[in-house]
């Protein structure tokens, strides 16, 4: 009889022992390992080291009862409470005034709306009272990441007069050949004036393009329909109009004899 009770009694403890939920004892461990001396004031350290331990310690356990997990899990959290936080921006501060005061328009479209993300969040960290060393900590790393993400736009001054002067030119006078030529220079020219992410690191691609769509417009220009033909035909006068030339030199000769005579029979 007793060895039967010896054996219900350890069945018994080994699915107590399996219904033990560390759960949230792993939580706040987990929570624990990730807060730093440097973030808080010396007062209450000791204690929460103290605790911390003594939770991983438990959790170790697989002896440890749902009483003793709970209780862990407890103490671990009242250490954690009483932990005083300093509460330092002074870092935080400086780099959101830095940041408060840059041209967006300066910089290209991504990397400005990045800037403006990590801003935003940087204000609501700085605007909270209860608001813990880590997140601070954070907050002013990935404001800097964002400043430093930061690309100036290439100067497109050039470009967007090229392609102003392309918009205005009228392909009806001009070949096939010539407009299908041009605007696939104007067509990719264009997209790149419409890319705002265009970075300096970006310049010679844009000053390639501006380039290449000035000789496009030089060469389309060069290439007027009936252009040469109009040239020509100011430069040679018709038939019709020699033979009107040639008249008018005949009469002009006649009258120089008809002169001629008239003072020798005066004589």
């Amino acid at each position: 009889m007793t060895a039967r009770k010896a054996e219900l009694e350890l069945a018994q403890s080994q699915l107590v022992l399996a219904e033990v939920d560390k759960t949230q004892l792993k939580k706040v461990i987990d929570q624990a390992d990730t807060y730093l001396e440097e973030d808080f004031q010396p007062e209450g350290w000791p204690e929460f080291e103290a605790a911390l331990k003594a939770a991983k310690e438990t959790y170790d356990n697989e002896k440890a009862t749902k009483k003793e997990v709970e209780q862990a899990t407890n103490d671990l959290l009242g250490a954690m409470f009483k932990l005083l936080v300093p509460q330092d921006k002074t870092e935080l501060n400086k780099v959101i005034e830095y940041a408060q005061g840059l041209d967006l328009n300066e910089y290209t479209e991504s990397s400005a709306a990045g800037l403006s993300e990590a801003l935003n969040k940087a204000l609501e960290v700085q605007a909270d009272k209860g608001v813990y060393q880590p997140q601070i900590r954070e907050a002013t790393a990935e404001l800097v990441e964002a400043l430093l993400n930061l690309r100036y736009k290439a100067d497109k001054s050039l470009l967007e007069k090229a392609v102003a002067e392309a918009a205005a030119i009228d392909v009806s006078g001009y070949s096939a050949e010539a407009v299908e030529s041009y605007n696939a220079v104007k067509a990719k020219a264009e997209e790149l004036l419409n890319n705002n992410d265009l970075s300096r690191e970006d310049q010679e691609k844009i000053d390639e393009a501006t380039a290449e769509l000035n000789a496009a417009i030089r060469a389309l220009k060069a290439e007027v329909k009936g252009d040469a033909n109009v040239q020509t035909q100011k430069a040679a006068p018709k038939t019709g109009e020699v033979g009107g030339i040639a008249a008018v030199a005949g009469l002009m000769l006649l009258a120089g004899a008809a002169a001629a005579l008239g003072w020798k029979k005066r004589r």
